[in-house]
């Protein structure tokens, strides 16, 4: 009986652990890109005065952020996301307090 456990355990866990590294990968390979991009046009956009495209590129990034802060902590260790986060909140508050999203 024992004999049997340990691979039928092994095989019910290894599949589980390899779609989930295989889902993570999709993730950053969908989001971080969308996240990045949103983050850099916004300040582009304020360079150029286009304050409603960089509200809207901002609060773009800053949802891509708060949806998968962990996941990107993980895969981008040498970046501070709380420090990442603590830069967008000031500039999505403006935003918000002068109704442009």
């Amino acid at each position: 009986m024992k004999s049997l456990l340990l691979p039928l355990l092994a095989a019910l866990a290894l599949p589980s652990a390899v779609n989930a590294n295989t889902y993570d990968d999709m993730l950053m390979r969908t989001r971080w890109p969308e996240f990045i991009d949103n983050y850099n046009n916004g300040f582009k956009f304020q360079e150029v005065e286009d304050f409603e495209m960089t509200c809207s590129s901002f609060i773009k990034a800053n949802n891509e952020l708060e949806n998968y802060f962990a996941l990107f902590q993980r895969r981008k260790p040498n970046i501070d996301f709380f420090e990442v986060r603590a830069s967008l909140k000031p500039i999505i508050k403006v935003c918000n307090d002068n109704s442009i999203y």
